[in-house]
Parts: C-alpha cells; sequence; structure tokens
C-alpha cells in the first residue's frame, strides 16, 4: 500500500472543507470526498466531522484505505511521512474517513495558464469543480470580461505585483448564477444573479467571497453584466476616491473613449465636476456623446494648450501623455492614476494618488443601476465560447472598441 503525505492546511475551524485530490500515477487525476470522524486527543472528546476535498498526491487507489488508517499526529508535526490536517494548534485523532470517487459530475472546464508567454499558454482543461467555502459563494459563469491585467499576467509583465501560480486561472469579472452559498452566508440564495471582482474568472464556475459580489440589477442582461465589474469599481474609484472632486471642480479624464475612462467621466459629473474628456483626435466624435462639459483631443498640442486650468486628471492612459499635461494643472493640483505613479508629477509638487482597483459590492451594485437605466454605457464589441479564450485575447489585446467577453 502506498504511504499517505498528508499536506499541513494550517490553522482552520472544525467545520470549514478540506481539499483533497488523489493523483494515479501515469494516469488522470481521481477526486475524492468524503468525511473525517476525529476526537480530541488529549480528552476523546468528539469533534464535529471535517467533510474534504482536499490535496493529497498518492500513486494509486490505495489512498481510500491509507485514509482509513488511524492517524495520531500533532499540528505541523511530521510522522512516518504525514503531516496533520491541522485545526489550529489542537493535537486530533483521525478515527475515521469515508471516501465517495468523484465522477464528470464533479469536474468543470476551465482555461488554465501553464506558463509565462503568448495565448498558446492558454489551455481548457478539466479541473475540480470549486467549493463554497464559509462565507463564499460558488457562480455558474455567465460572462467573463477580459481586461489588460489578464494578458499583462499571461505574459509575466505583471509578474511583480501579480504572480501566477501555475497552472493558474486568469480572469478578474464575473457574472452568472449562485450555484452554491457557505455557511454563514445570508444576503444571496442559489439562483441569484450576480456580478463581482473575482479572481479565475475563466471557468464555468467561479468562487469567491460573499462581500465582492453584487446583484445583478433587473434590466441588466447576466451575460453583459461580465463585462462591468473591474471597469465599473476601478472607474469609480478613480473618482470618488483618488481625485475626489468637489462640485464645480475643473478635472480631465485621459483615455475618456475606454471603458474606465467612461465610468470615471460619468462618476465626476455625479460629483458636479466640470469634466473634460481627452481622447485621440481620432474618437473625438464619439468623446462628444460622452456627456461631458468639454473634449479635447489629447494628441493636439495646440488644443491642450487651450485647456482651462485644472483642479485634477483623472489619469487612464499615463506615458508621455500625462506628462505632457502637467502644465494644465494649478499648484497642488491632483493626479489620480490607474497606472501608478506618473514620471516627475511629485517633484513638479503634483498630488498623485495612484491605485488598484478593491472589491467593493454598493459601489458595483449602485454603477451597475446606471448601466441597467441606460445612463452610462459599457460598449461590449465581442462575445466568445470559453474555448476560444486564446483567439479572444488576441483580439481584446487589439483595443477593439470594448469589451471582449467569455461565455459559460
Amino acid at each position: 500500500m502506498a504511504e499517505a503525505s498528508h499536506e499541513a492546511a494550517g490553522p482552520r475551524h472544525d467545520d470549514e472543507p478540506i481539499l483533497v485530490r488523489i493523483l494515479q500515477r501515469e494516469r488522470d487525476p481521481l477526486r475524492f470526498r468524503g468525511q473525517i470522524d476525529t476526537v480530541e486527543h488529549e480528552t476523546n472528546r468528539p469533534l464535529v466531522p471535517i467533510e474534504f476535498e482536499r490535496e493529497l498526491r498518492l500513486p494509486t487507489r490505495d489512498a481510500i484505505e491509507s485514509l482509513e488508517e488511524v492517524m495520531r499526529v500533532r499540528h505541523g508535526q511530521p510522522k512516518d511521512t504525514r503531516k496533520a490536517l491541522s485545526n489550529g494548534s489542537r493535537t486530533r485523532t483521525y478515527t475515521h474517513a469515508t471516501c465517495i470517487p468523484f465522477t464528470k459530475e464533479h469536474v468543470m472546464k476551465a482555461v488554465v495558464l501553464t506558463a509565462y508567454g503568448d495565448v498558446d499558454k492558454l489551455e481548457l482543461r478539466e479541473v475540480p469543480d470549486p467549493h463554497a467555502a464559509t462565507g463564499a459563494l460558488v457562480v455558474r459563469m455567465a460572462g467573463a470580461s477580459i481586461n489588460p491585467i489578464d494578458w499583462k499576467m499571461r505574459s509575466g509583465e505583471a509578474r511583480g505585483r501579480f504572480p501566477v501560480e501555475f497552472p493558474g486561472i486568469l480572469g478578474r469579472d464575473a457574472s452568472g448564477v449562485v450555484v452554491e452559498t457557505g455557511k454563514g452566508v445570508t444576503s444571496f440564495a442559489a439562483g441569484d444573479r450576480v456580478m463581482g471582482l473575482v479572481k479565475g474568472a475563466y471557468a464555468e464556475l467561479v468562487a469567491a467571497p460573499a462581500d465582492v459580489w453584487a446583484k445583478i440589477p433587473a434590466g441588466l442582461d447576466v451575460v453583459d453584466a461580465g463585462a462591468l465589474p473591474l471597469v465599473l469599481l476601478t472607474g469609480a474609484q478613480l473618482i470618488e476616491d483618488a481625485v475626489n472632486p468637489s462640485e464645480g471642480d475643473v478635472v480631465l479624464v485621459t483615455g475618456a473613449a475606454g471603458s474606465v475612462g467612461r465610468v470615471a467621466v460619468f462618476a465626476a459629473k455625479k460629483r458636479g465636476a466640470k469634466v473634460w474628456a481627452g481622447v485621440r483626435t481620432s474618437r473625438l466624435a464619439e468623446a462628444a456623446k460622452l456627456g461631458a462639459d468639454g473634449v479635447v483631443a489629447l494628441d493636439d498640442a495646440a488644443a491642450v494648450a487651450k485647456l482651462p486650468l485644472l483642479d485634477s486628471i483623472a489619469d487612464t492612459v499615463g506615458g508621455e501623455t500625462i506628462q505632457s499635461l502637467y502644465d494644465r494643472l494649478k499648484p497642488r493640483g491632483v493626479i489620480g492614476s490607474v497606472l501608478g505613479e506618473p514620471e516627475g508629477a511629485k517633484d513638479r509638487g503634483i498630488v498623485v494618488h495612484s491605485f488598484m482597483a478593491q472589491p467593493d459590492s454598493a459601489m458595483l451594485a449602485k454603477y451597475a443601476a446606471a448601466v441597467a437605466e441606460r445612463m452610462l454605457v459599457v460598449p461590449i464589441a465581442q462575445k466568445m465560447p470559453l474555448a476560444a479564450a486564446r483567439e479572444a485575447q488576441t483580439i481584446a489585446e487589439k483595443h477593439p472598441g470594448g469589451k471582449v467577453l467569455l461565455l459559460g
């Protein structure tokens, strides 16, 4: 019989699931679920049984028999090549385990990134279904949009901030229908239509904490909602948190015709600011439809020179474009940036607030309602099946004039 090798799971609660996968030598992974009955070692007092779906690397099906052995181990201390499936520092005796092999019903399809590189490093695979942990939801994905951070993570450009553990599942935006709720979740139920800023959205099922999800408002298509979480939260937080304009302030939004820029223009107008939409000359007509107080071609130096002095800039472009605008800011003017601190800005006395978008279910719900009411438009350029993720990322990188969505 092959000997079990248990990986320490870290401090946990008695009733929290443990994840176990059983691997066969030179064969496809097998997955088992079951229950481990336990007692406290010192007192022999029964503890809450542990339902598990935990990783356990073994070469054969003998894992079933191995799990049924009595294992007396102390947290974090190996014994006979084993480590405890731990519960804090409590010493446990594992008295019995029952296992049921998973079937095809317990796997889903997901797009997996196998290494840093081009789109050929994305592969459609079968992977284990996620489980709803305490305080979390599992959602059947209807729409998952592709964002610049996705291809930056894929290529390795963003590895300093967002390293990928391979094989990994990309994707920050997801929408769909709740299929499972974890313990303690009271604000959502199975069947609810939701959207959220998550991790691992390129998959048929997405698990994430309940507090990152928001219900999709009536009138908003469940698939189209998948285009929204990251751009809504980034654009809204760029204005409400990073720039934070007062009523009457003059605010320039760079890249205003992009998805994040559109949201920023809308959010700044809601704040009562006087908003200029900055775009390339080729997109002036498009920008004129955004409801801004003025439109300017940022690639036209003469037009930029005619801008009024600005209280702040909400920057979604960066580079030479933002540097060319420093002279248009009032003393102690503010730059809010989604791309990091612009070079030389602080040296000129400019106040800089750079940030990364954070989940905020209330804010997400508020701006999603504006989309549902057609007050705010986030264009969708193309919808493609999950299996076409390689092609979808290639298209999205060329900036097709709207979001590219993967369909569940």
